[in-house]
């Protein structure tokens, strides 16, 4: 419902090491997206972790990806 809260990104895992490794798949993709070659800014889970630590942390289920297909993978639900 409207009324329940999402937890914070802190507390969903996006902490400093989050943040190392975002910047290090964006790095190692040379800010290319994975699937259209335009500049990536978003470190996207290949696997969406949904809480699961082991691939939350993994730097092999990141991908480099620009806002439009993020937004185009997250909207299919993948």
């Amino acid at each position: 419902t409207s009324s329940e809260r999402r937890a914070s990104a802190h507390q969903r895992g996006y902490d400093r090491g989050h943040e190392r490794r975002r910047r290090d798949c964006l790095r190692a993709a040379d800010y290319a997206c994975a699937v259209c070659g335009r500049l990536a800014s978003v470190a996207d889970h290949k696997i969406p972790h949904r809480g699961n630590r082991q691939l939350l942390e993994d730097p092999s289920n990141y991908q480099a990806l620009c806002r439009l297909c993020h937004g185009k993978k997250t909207a299919a639900g993948l």
